[in-house]
């Protein structure tokens, strides 16, 4: 067996047209990458980017490279600036308070600009099977949103605390609950996307109980969307998994407690 060293992580700078700004990728390779030259290696991209060293990731790759609990990866991490509130969301579908003005542009950025200089600079496995996406917070709302939207590209998910209250009504219970966008979409798609999606919510993320019927926002516009799945066919335990986190907060130290549980599920041992 090939001696595993440490993940190494690339800095790479982008430009984007779309989006008119600059910002550095974060590219984490694993140590086969450079000790089995003829190797490719599937893909994890993750919104967020500059919070990875936070939540530990480099830590958390390199433990369960040298335990075997995962299969080794390219994870590239995109970071956020100052318009996140902007460049993150649904498309062209803007909320009711007008967040997500440029989420559009940061699909483009990301299917146009940054897939294609990761599978052009690295030796990447494309396809849906061999390529992920990750978020959290807003960031998971994002990357459901494109991933649903496509299966073509992603076909693997991770949405750690996922913004699923994104809504475009709230002049009613009723017209919130109902035009929450994620929910609406996949109610109403009329495709069934081939994904293996995870998701987590914690129990202490907000306070809010809207509809007053004892379980908290953050948890329940999660649930609502797995009703939602489970409508369409998608089967619990098979292709998407949950974890309600009891006592976790809205917060990169909550958040990084379950990481390792979703990067060994996404990318289990050959």
């Amino acid at each position: 067996m090939t001696p595993l060293a440490p993940v190494t992580i690339d800095s790479v700078p982008i430009t984007s047209l779309y989006l008119g700004n600059s910002r550095i990728l974060s590219v984490y390779l694993p140590a086969n990458y450079y000790t089995q030259p003829q190797q490719h290696f599937k893909v994890l991209y993750s919104n967020d980017g500059q919070d990875l060293p936070l939540m530990a990731l480099e830590q958390y790759l390199n433990g369960f490279y040298e335990s075997g609990q995962m299969e080794q990866i390219i994870v590239v991490g995109i970071p956020a600036n100052d318009n996140r509130t902007n460049e993150f969301g649904t498309g062209t579908i803007t909320n009711a308070d007008g967040m997500g003005a440029d989420a559009q542009y940061y699909l483009n950025f990301l299917f146009k600009e940054v897939i294609p200089l990761i599978n052009s600079k690295y030796r990447t496995l494309t396809g849906p099977e061999n390529t992920g996406f990750m978020g959290w917070s807003l960031g998971g709302l994002t990357a459901f949103y494109a991933a649903w939207q496509h299966p073509e590209v992603f076909g693997i998910v991770g949405s750690i605390s996922g913004s699923f209250w994104w809504r475009t009504n709230i002049n009613s219970l009723q017209e919130l609950l109902n035009s929450r966008v994620i929910q609406k979409m996949v109610r109403e798609s009329t495709t069934h996307p081939a994904l293996r999606m995870w998701f987590s919510a914690g129990t202490n993320e907000d306070i809010n109980d809207r509809d007053k019927n004892g379980i908290i926002d953050m948890v329940q516009d999660t649930t609502d969307l797995l009703s939602e799945l489970t409508k369409k066919g998608y089967q619990s335990g098979i292709d998407f998994v949950y974890e309600q986190v009891e006592g976790g907060t809205h917060e990169q130290g909550s958040f990084a407690k379950v990481l390792p549980d979703f990067l060994r599920w996404a990318f289990p041992p050959g």
